[in-house]
């Protein structure tokens, strides 16, 4: 969790300047709390709190600053009161503790408010931005960092730390030209400034932005900027972490010499100084340019770089890094029976494709002349939207009537897919009639959807699912017409329906049906499903789930059955087998399968998530009541704990009763 703990380092020090002479010795720092800690007067608790940013120990700080709290509302001292929340907000981001940290920074801004402050409500939503940020909830921390712009009031000089965060922030999100305009405008600022560290830094965060977009060349560029100013400020650590940072983008040019030549030059650096993080990731570096020249200094240096994460992470090296390529002699052996395996498996492999060709092809049409539906209204859009911009002399008022009516189109057109969505999804109202008691609850974010319920009747059987593709919206809802048309392709091919064989199948199409993209996207591109088969004749269900479980109720006892533990489609790097449960059914049991929507939903008093466990407690607190009630309590208990946060995700709860 130290991705962005150099920003973080760098609003400390702006809170040290305003906060006095907290830069004394440790001596010092000690004599002048011992002199102040009672906080019998406003001076004193003025003097404890610049004294307290010196204090090592994390403990005693937290015990005076709580002192210093309930001093400053004895004596109605409201500058003292905010000053001691930041501190210890401050204090709990430092080790991680980041809900109580938040806590106290929100207190702070009511205190900061009361005072009109604008320097510490400033500070205090960048500095929850700067959590949310590190916590990848990256939509609030956008939110937090332009309510912090905002107290600014239009000052550069004090919105530099921010538009710094809002670069990464960009950067993290995949929106380039948005990240490296807030980290150029950094920049600039920071030149002005003449701010040397600053400017080491800016060049470093666009060179990350660069690397982050694929154009290596163009972040060298910008890593050597950032060298130039640190080897001025004489930074040792920092220039040793330049020198790993070129070394690793050699490493993707596939220029091992120089990727060891300069992770090699940069260990040197930061291990003079103790620096072992960076030692060991210039040791990573260095390790896998030497095994990719096969240079037998590999070894020697496999022992360095074993040593020191041992030492920081408590753990040996498990199979990381291609460890037996350093012994040759074996490696080539192993190479040479792999490919006499290769060539013996060839024949055999040649004659399953006209096999796996014939039953990819009717999947392969559905899938195409969908896309081709939706790449026509693409085109449509497209095309109106090129003729409407030739008209470049319209008055403000038409631009307005233009801007409107391609906002329509766009609507319309989404609306149509939420047409073409619906029709390969069974009728809903179907699904109440194969059951005693039975409910389905969709609530969609936006107008089409990633999630969707899927049903079949094959005699004595009922399959069902509760699925959840990938994002949501338009491309969720692609993912979507992609899996109901294998469901329904394998399904009505086979007759087969138990569920973990269907989940193996399906696993095997969407790869295929992915594979034209990146290896990111293809690890991106997947879906999760909880798919049941109800067999009438002997009150059996068979289960199998991608990464989501089965609530069974029971004599008012919950038992979940959780599934498999990886998703349908996405290359994760393993060979996937799906499992199944057979449950034997009893009468009046209650089943639920459901979509990740509603436990990931924000909201409640503290703006915290639903979470499976406050689920189970509401699922089970309403088993008194008929099914179609229950939907209308899960439609009420989601609202009211979403309350006026924004709907994350598409939202999906399937029930039966036996």
């Amino acid at each position: 969790m130290l991705k962005y703990s150099y920003i973080k380092s760098l609003l400390a020090v702006v809170i040290l300047l305003l906060s006095a002479s907290v830069h004394c010795a440790q001596s010092k720092t000690d004599s002048i709390i011992k002199a102040n800690k009672a906080c019998e007067n406003i001076e004193q608790i003025a003097a404890l709190y610049a004294a307290l940013y010196g204090l090592d120990s994390i403990s005693e700080r937290l015990d005076y600053v709580s002192f210093g709290i309930e001093k400053s509302k004895q004596l109605d001292y409201t500058k003292g009161l905010m000053q001691m929340q930041y501190l210890k907000a401050v204090t709990y981001d430092l080790i991680e503790s980041y809900d109580d940290a938040i806590i106290y920074f929100q207190n702070a801004i009511k205190s900061a408010e009361v005072l009109q402050d604008s320097a510490y409500l400033r500070f205090c939503y960048m500095s929850i931005g700067g959590i949310n940020l590190e916590v990848e909830n990256y939509e609030q921390a956008k939110k937090d960092f332009f309510v912090g712009l905002k107290y600014a009031n239009n000052s550069l000089t004090k919105s530099v730390d921010i538009y710094n965060y809002l670069g990464t922030l960009y950067k993290e999100l995949g929106v380039v030209d948005s990240s490296l305009y807030y980290h150029n405008k950094t920049l600039k600022l920071r030149e002005i400034e003449n701010d040397t560290l600053g400017l080491a830094h800016s060049y470093n965060n666009i060179a990350l932005v660069y690397k982050h977009s694929g154009d290596y060349i163009t972040a060298l560029e910008y890593l050597n900027k950032s060298l130039e100013f640190k080897k001025k400020m004489n930074a040792t650590k920092g220039i040793g972490g330049s020198y790993i940072n070129i070394g690793s983008i050699y490493l993707l040019l596939k220029d091992y010499h120089k990727a060891y030549e300069y992770a090699s030059l940069g260990m040197i650096y930061t291990d003079s100084v103790k620096a072992k993080t960076f030692t060991l990731n210039g040791s990573e570096t260095a390790l896998k340019a030497l095994l990719k020249i096969k240079s037998k200094r590999a070894h020697e240096l496999f022992e360095i770089y074993d040593s020191l994460n041992t030492a920081l992470n408590g753990e040996e090296v498990l199979n990381n890094i291609e460890v037996n390529q350093i012994k040759f002699d074996v490696a080539n052996k192993e190479q040479q029976l792999e490919l006499e395996k290769a060539k013996a498996n060839q024949l055999s492999q040649s004659l399953k494709v006209k096999e796996e060709k014939e039953k990819r092809l009717g999947f392969i049409i559905i899938a195409c002349v969908i896309g081709v539906i939706i790449l026509i209204i693409f085109l449509i859009i497209v095309y109106k939207n090129f003729k409407k911009k030739k008209a470049l002399s319209l008055s403000l008022e038409d631009k307005n009537l233009l801007i409107e009516q391609k906002n329509k189109d766009i609507t319309d057109s989404i609306n149509y897919a939420k047409k073409i969505q619906n029709s390969i999804m069974p009728d809903i109202n179907e699904f109440g009639n194969l059951f005693q008691d039975s409910l389905i609850y969709y609530k969609p974010k936006d107008i089409v959807s990633g999630d969707f319920y899927w049903f079949e009747h094959f005699n004595n059987s009922i399959v069902f699912a509760a699925a959840d593709c990938t994002g949501h919206g338009v491309p969720g809802a692609m993912m979507s017409v992609i899996c109901v048309g294998a469901l329904n392709h394998f399904t009505k091919k086979t007759d087969i329906t138990d569920p973990e064989t269907v989940l193996n199948f399906i696993d095997k199409e969407v790869n295929r049906s992915t594979n034209g993209g990146s290896d990111e996207q293809r690890m991106a591109d997947g879906m999760d499903i909880a798919l049941c088969a109800y067999n009438k004749d002997d009150n059996i269900i068979q289960f199998s789930g991608a990464n989501r479980p089965l609530v069974l109720i029971r004599n008012n006892e919950v038992i979940i059955y959780k599934g498999n533990k990886y998703p349908i489609g996405q290359d994760i790097g393993i060979e996937k087998d799906f499992t199944g449960e057979k449950i034997q059914l009893e009468k009046n049991d209650t089943v639920y399968v459901f979509t990740d929507g509603i436990v990931d939903q924000f909201g409640g008093e503290k703006g915290k998530k639903l979470l499976f466990r406050r689920l189970k407690e509401f699922l089970l607190s309403i088993q008194p009541l008929s099914f179609s009630e229950q939907k209308e309590k899960i439609d009420f208990f989601f609202n009211q704990w979403k309350g006026e946060e924004e709907q994350v995700d598409d939202v999906l709860v399937i029930g039966i009763k036996v």
